[in-house]
């Protein structure tokens, strides 16, 4: 039995998950270089808002844990969707991969707060669409 639908739904689970990854190097890469983050915000806050430039970067800070939490949160999905498209490929063992693609779909929303609901509804389907084919 060909699985080329649950393939399909799993790259794009995977290329989502790979998405939000970047988004969360880019986010802790950003945060981390304030010099950059100086010139783009530059002295029009001071002006327009009297909020200074060291107020910002300790509000941005905060945030920079956040960053961090996404790349692990994020990673972890992409790295098992790839593994569950070599055991789906060749119709090799796609009961292990239905329920680790359930299993990543349901932590990854949940730890993600909902961020990685997109890639995790894929991951949810193919899993299923695993676990409910017949193989002949």
């Amino acid at each position: 039995m060909s699985r080329t639908f649950e393939m399909i739904l799993s790259i794009i689970g995977v290329l989502i998950y790979f998405c939000l990854l970047v988004v969360g190097i880019g986010l802790v890469w950003f945060l981390n270089n304030n010099s950059l983050l100086e010139k783009i915000l530059g002295d029009s806050l001071q002006l327009e808002l009297g909020v200074y430039m060291t107020d910002v970067i300790e509000f941005i800070n905060m945030f920079s844990t956040g960053g961090w939490l996404l790349i692990i949160v994020m990673g972890i999905p992409l790295v098992l969707g790839i593994v569950c498209l070599f055991l789906i490929k060749g119709n090799n063992k796609p009961k292990p991969a239905g329920i680790i693609l359930i299993s990543t779909a349901f932590f990854s929303v949940v730890f993600s707060f909902w961020i990685g609901a997109v890639g995790g509804f894929f991951y949810l389907i193919a899993g299923l669409l695993c676990l409910t084919r017949i193989q002949r």
